[in-house]
């Protein structure tokens, strides 16, 4: 029941929750710093931006560029929200939430309060996000291993697949969730395994 209720949960986060890239598709590729020769697929018609932005990792900073090889809705808010919580700057953070308000606003205070905690969520912004009806970081919390991409972005984060059969369940790492509007951002969520 737990799992099932966390994976409701996690489903009604990804439709409430993240940046919209309509992209899926066609052909390109890209490397990650942890598995060079990674193949990705993707329709350039398909992505709200004119091109594909490049599917490599950032050397530092968030990811900007979703497992789809679109860019993310809005990079500029990524960025700032990245900045926030590379800085600590908690009242910041809180005040991403606009109209909506964080996602389970009573734990945000309590997650975002600790630097341990803001630093899993930035390294786990630092890998592909899955952009369809918002942006969640890792995107694999939410597609699973469908991809060789996936498992490589979960390797960049310390996180072995075959340990996890399913990460939209047992969810290894930090997330973080910005809505379809590209508008704000939702929050944080803890790893549930």
């Amino acid at each position: 029941m737990k799992v099932r209720m966390g994976r409701v949960l996690l489903s009604a986060l990804v439709l409430v929750a993240a940046v919209a890239c309509s992209a899926r598709g066609g052909t390109g590729s890209g490397a990650t710093p942890s598995s060079p020769s990674i193949s990705v697929s993707f329709d350039i018609n398909k992505c709200k931006s004119a091109t594909p932005g490049p599917i490599e990792l950032p050397s530092s900073g968030p990811a900007l560029t979703d497992d789809t090889g679109c860019a993310v809705e809005n990079p500029e808010l990524v960025k700032k929200v990245y900045h926030e919580l590379e800085i600590g700057d908690y009242d910041a953070l809180m005040k991403y939430g606009g109209d909506r308000g964080l996602w389970n606003e009573e734990r945000q205070p309590e997650l975002l309060s600790q630097p341990d905690v803001r630093a899993k969520v930035m390294k786990s912004m630092t890998v592909h996000p899955h952009c369809d009806g918002g942006c969640v970081y890792p995107g694999f919390t939410t597609t699973g291993w469908d991809t060789e991409l996936a498992r490589s972005d979960a390797k960049a984060l310390g996180v072995d697949p075959a340990a996890i059969p399913d990460p939209t369940v047992q969810i290894p790492v930090y997330t973080s969730f910005f809505p379809d509007c590209a508008c704000d951002w939702l929050g944080v969520g803890p790893p549930k395994i």
